[in-house]
């Protein structure tokens, strides 16, 4: 089965540039967990299983980083830490998709929804600490203002923040 979704997957051409071509083959990876939910999880780092159509991906990285100078040792370093990164980041996809199924709430609106209370905590920090930087919510990409509320576009939100919620403290 892993063979079979790897066996869609086209090679990169190889008139790229290294970056863009170890970008390219990651970004593969990530739209492949995208699609294969399971996938993530069913691949094995560890006790890698033998999958022909992964190998084209494999050697190409390979060649493409021993060809910019990287020794054949150097080159598999940078491709299972790269590949285990990308893998490492997808390992949660399959149980996002049963919670946003199970919730009808997607990702982003779940993050969202609390990103006041993040942007809060990360206000109280900068001023018990004296930091100079503006805190930013990372999780749901939306800037906090100084006073550690969620920035919004409209202005418009609850004292608390959340959509929905009426007021009062945040969790802590």
């Amino acid at each position: 089965m892993i063979d079979a979704v790897f066996a869609d997957v086209p090679t990169l051409e190889r008139g790229v540039g290294w970056r863009a071509f170890v970008e390219g083959l990651l970004r593969g990876q990530w739209q492949l967990y995208r699609e294969h939910g399971w996938l993530a999880r069913a691949l094995s780092v560890t006790r890698p299983q033998v999958i022909p159509n992964g190998m084209r991906h494999t050697e190409s990285l390979l060649s493409m980083l021993e060809e910019h100078g990287l020794t054949p040792s150097e080159a598999m370093q940078v491709h299972l830490t790269s590949m285990s990164f990308v893998r490492g980041l997808a390992i949660d996809i399959e149980s996002e998709q049963e919670a946003e199924a199970e919730t009808g709430v997607s990702r982003e609106d779940w993050l969202t929804s609390r990103s006041s209370r993040r942007c809060s905590r990360a206000a109280a920090t900068r001023r018990s600490r004296a930091w100079s930087w503006r805190p930013i919510s990372i999780w749901a990409r939306t800037p906090c203002s100084s006073s550690g509320s969620r920035a919004s576009a409209t202005g418009s939100r609850s004292s608390s923040g959340v959509p929905g919620e009426r007021g009062g403290a945040p969790d802590s």
